[in-house]
């Protein structure tokens, strides 16, 4: 296949089906603000019309970092169902559970020692606290309800058996509602960059500061990509397996 091939072959593209298929697009789109995760059925070329951003200059910057660190990521999109809901957890839920109260503890430290931030940091909490609050009660949704669905369905799929019946009725209403959530997520996320001023280091500021930043920022990433796995690799993948299975 030509690059050319390759290149056209893009064009029109979801930014999902990119960060899916081409995981060193997704550091790109964190550095322009190119919302991958639920904004992830546009395409870059709509994306970047309402940013006011260059198509071409993403596309060779994603080129570029592809090119630099050509590393084989675990294909989502064909492993086990059962596998990609292990993973989230393993690689987001449990990280998250523990990381967040250090998060705060953290930001705790940061206002004794930085009174001129203090507006800044009272705001921090209050978000935070609300995004944890939320956040937790989401994941438990997704490990005890949608997760456990999503994993007996594909169990009876590959077993021949009639799919099971769910009291939620169908896959839809859990993605449908865990979809909202997760725009709520990204929005509280938007509001902590705008808390901070995009991360922003002001002058005078000790390493508790610092520190607090880098672990939001980080958080940040984390989520995004957290979101981007379940909005645009889980729930198509569990709702065509959903279609595909006889009712019983």
């Amino acid at each position: 296949m030509t690059d050319e091939f390759k290149k056209e072959n893009r064009m029109g593209q979801t930014i999902g089906q990119m960060a899916t298929d081409t995981p060193g697009a997704i550091p790109v789109f964190e550095r322009y603000g190119v919302d991958f995760c639920c904004g992830g059925s546009r395409t870059l070329e709509a994306a970047c019309e309402d940013r006011g951003l260059p198509v071409e200059t993403l596309r060779a910057e994603i080129a570029a970092a592809t090119a630099l660190s050509p590393v084989q990521f675990r294909d989502w999109t064909e492993a086990p169902l059962s596998e990609l809901t292990t993973h989230i957890v393993r690689k987001y839920h449990n990280p998250f559970r523990a990381d967040l109260p250090l998060i705060l503890a953290l930001l705790d430290k940061a206002a004794q020692t930085n009174s001129r931030q203090a507006a800044v940091l009272t705001a921090l909490k209050r978000v935070l606290r609300r995004f944890r609050q939320g956040f937790e009660l989401h994941m438990r949704t997704e490990e005890q309800v949608f997760f456990t669905a999503v994993q007996r369905l594909e169990a009876a799929a590959a077993a021949g058996q009639s799919a099971p019946r769910a009291t939620f009725g169908s896959l839809q209403n859990p993605v449908r509602m865990l979809e909202g959530e997760h725009e709520a997520q990204a929005r509280e996320l938007q509001e902590i960059r705008e808390i901070t001023g995009g991360y922003y280091t002001p002058p005078n500021v000790d390493d508790n500061y610092r520190a607090l930043l880098n672990r939001l920022q980080a958080m940040e990433r984390d989520v995004h990509e957290h979101l981007h796995l379940e909005n645009n690799v889980l729930f198509p993948r569990a709702l065509r397996t959903e279609s595909s299975a006889r009712p019983s």
